[in-house]
């Protein structure tokens, strides 16, 4: 919020003429957006609907392979674990995941031992809260309201659609 301080020399005129000019390139630039909008949901639909048949064949072949390497995994997977060929490898690969079947009892296990650092806790200040508790008669350490007069262009809608 930039508070009004620069005295120019403009006219009321020239300013309602600077106005027109910025309306008229708010509108150009919402009609712009608005235009890529629709031709990039076009696009991402036709891509869509060219990649469908191609995602569906990827789910079989790998339904397949899966199969595959599942039925025969303690003979042709045992050593190597996984097939290398020129397009990439296939196989078994050991992997682990941590399941959180009661996340409360995480959260407080957490607390607990902090440097384990188990959970994040993200603080942030919401200057709207602070705004209406100041506004109020707070007293908010290291905040404070500015008050001043502000300079503001609405172009309306109605404008930016016809």
């Amino acid at each position: 919020m930039a508070i009004v301080s620069d005295v120019r020399q403009v006219t009321l005129v020239e300013a309602i003429g600077l106005f027109q000019e910025y309306a008229g390139l708010s509108k150009a630039v919402v009609k712009r957006c608005a235009q890529s909008e629709v031709r990039i949901q076009a696009e991402k639909t036709r891509t869509g609907e060219a990649n469908e048949p191609d995602r569906v064949r990827m789910k079989e072949i790998e339904a397949e392979v899966t199969a595959f390497v599942s039925a025969h995994g303690h003979d042709l997977f045992r050593s190597p674990r996984k097939q290398k060929t020129e397009y990439g490898t296939f196989g078994l690969e050991t992997a682990t995941k941590a399941e959180v079947d009661n996340e409360e009892q995480v959260l407080a296990f957490a607390e607990e031992h902090p440097e384990l650092e188990l959970a994040k806790l993200t603080h942030r200040v919401q200057k709207t809260k602070v705004k209406s508790a100041l506004l109020k008669g707070h007293k908010v350490p290291g905040a404070r309201l500015v008050r001043g007069d502000v300079v503001v262009m609405k172009v309306d809608k109605a404008y930016l659609t016809d």
